[in-house]
């Protein structure tokens, strides 16, 4: 079953390397055994919220935490 939500590329890049993920809103990724939720506003806006980690991609979010992370929707159409 797939979520309404439109799907989201995400790219966390860590000292560890970078990791890349497929999910949705409201799903929860692993990173570093960090577990994290990934979250889309009404506006689009992505936010990735974990023990650890805080990261939006809004300009005016708080950004924090030692990965670089790289978020967009997924084309819907192929």
């Amino acid at each position: 079953n797939l979520p309404a939500s439109p799907p989201l590329y995400l790219k966390v890049c860590g000292p560890k390397g970078c990791e890349r993920f497929v999910t949705f809103s409201g799903q929860q990724i692993r990173i570093n055994g960090d577990l994290c939720d990934v979250l889309v506003d009404r506006q689009g806006h992505v936010m990735v919220v974990g023990q650890e980690t805080l990261w939006a991609d809004a300009k005016a979010a708080t950004k924090r935490g030692p990965y670089q992370i790289e978020a967009r929707a997924l084309e819907t159409s192929l």
